[in-house]
């Protein structure tokens, strides 16, 4: 007798499962697994493996002293089940969804940041200057001569 409810209730665990043999029943709700298994006592965890959505696990436990006494718990809350419905928890995401083009993306990057600095110093920079002041330093510039590596080289061979 005990075997019996144990098999009645198991029964109820596979009609829940949709993806353990795919067959389906025409019915949009869920699927219907036919079927019979066999516990020895102990503790077991149901699993179920669909496509698309997770799932929580299912502690059952099947009582050695008391035959025919199983229950059934979830193990993310340890909620008791009377009756073993399984819905799923969420669908699962198995790729990134992808953000979608922003302008600003391009602006955030390294590239956009390096070419809006140097735009500022180009169009900015000129700017901040005094007019008279660059063409001050300009003509200083001018009366000292262009650097070259020959006077460098001659005025080192000099000190020597």
């Amino acid at each position: 007798m005990a075997t019996y409810y144990v098999l009645i209730y198991l029964s109820l665990v596979l009609l829940l499962l949709p993806s353990a043999l795919g067959i389906s029943n025409g019915n949009v709700e869920g699927y219907s697994i036919n079927g019979k298994v066999r516990f020895p006592a102990g503790t077991h965890l149901i699993e179920v493996a669909a496509i698309g959505y997770f799932f929580s696990p299912v502690r059952v436990d099947v009582s050695a002293r008391n035959p025919g006494k199983v229950q059934a718990a979830l193990t993310e809350n340890r909620r008791v089940l009377t009756e073993l419905v399984l819905e799923p928890l969420r669908e699962e995401q198995y790729y990134e969804i992808r953000e979608p083009f922003s302008p600003m993306s391009l602006l955030k990057s390294p590239m956009g940041l390096m070419i809006g600095f140097m735009a500022i110093v180009m169009f900015l920079m000129p700017k901040l200057v005094d007019a008279e002041e660059l063409k001050r330093a300009q003509e200083e510039m001018g009366n000292q001569g262009v650097p070259s590596i020959a006077n460098f080289l001659a005025g080192a061979q000099r000190t020597n």
